[in-house]
């Protein structure tokens, strides 16, 4: 008996060497795009590697072949140093559509 479809690995799209807006390094962001239950959702895994928490988490999708854009607000708790937090968010198709074909692997343009 087959268990379904393996998942997407979680693929780094920020390294913790990166440096952020502000200029601070220590932050890592990992994500994937699946789909559970005939709803796509964006999985991320959010890693602190600085010293000092993070917290109001915030995200923005750039227009996109497929028109991705959060379903609600992204609930991230906040994350001592150290620590590692998940979050799942759920997308919906049709919404910012670039008119631009889709590429392989798809190209998704986030803001955290």
């Amino acid at each position: 008996a087959s268990a379904g479809p393996m998942p997407f690995p979680k693929v780094p799209v920020f390294q913790s060497t990166q440096a952020g807006q502000t200029g601070k390094t220590g932050f890592t962001a990992m994500t994937t795009i699946v789909r559970e239950g005939g709803q796509m959702k964006l999985n991320m895994t959010f890693m602190n590697s600085s010293p000092v928490p993070l917290n109001s988490f915030a995200i923005q999708v750039n227009k996109n072949p497929f028109g991705l854009a959060p379903a609600q607000q992204l609930v991230v708790p906040d994350i001592a140093p150290g620590s590692t937090a998940e979050a799942s968010l759920p997308m919906v198709p049709g919404q910012l559509l670039s008119g631009t074909q889709p590429t392989n692997p798809l190209f998704l343009q986030v803001a955290v």
